[in-house]
């Protein structure tokens, strides 16, 4: 039984981590963000020429010729910045989990969990 627990155990720290890898990508503003009509008024960030800084999944594919939607929180804009700070044209950075939860829409959308934080550059 003891080792079927270290099997388990192992399990879970190869999922954490998996979940501690990161992607970084720069892209710009292709219109105002805006908050979504949703219960969780998350904000809508829609996003083109994308640019991976660290990418280890290569998913940067994906969002380059269409682009690609984030819906974040107010929680994930850092260093202070608001949904009415960013504007049509601004270029940002933004960092998902090594393997983001998207949507198989053109332009792809992300999933807030998969966004881990958005800065503006």
């Amino acid at each position: 039984m003891s080792t079927k627990k270290n099997e388990s155990t192992n399990t879970t720290s190869n999922s954490k981590d998996q979940k501690q890898e990161q992607a970084v990508f720069t892209a710009v503003l292709v219109e105002d963000a805006k908050k979504n009509d949703t219960v969780d008024k998350s904000i809508r960030l829609v996003l083109n020429q994308v640019e991976a800084i660290e990418d280890p999944e290569k998913v940067v594919n994906m969002m380059k010729n269409e682009g690609v939607i984030l819906n974040v929180s107010n929680e994930e804009l850092a260093g202070g910045i608001t949904e009415e700070e960013l504007k049509t044209g601004d270029k940002i950075q933004f960092t998902l989990v090594g393997l983001p939860a998207m949507t198989m829409s053109i332009p792809p959308q992300v999933a807030g969990n998969s966004v881990i934080k958005v800065e503006k550059i």
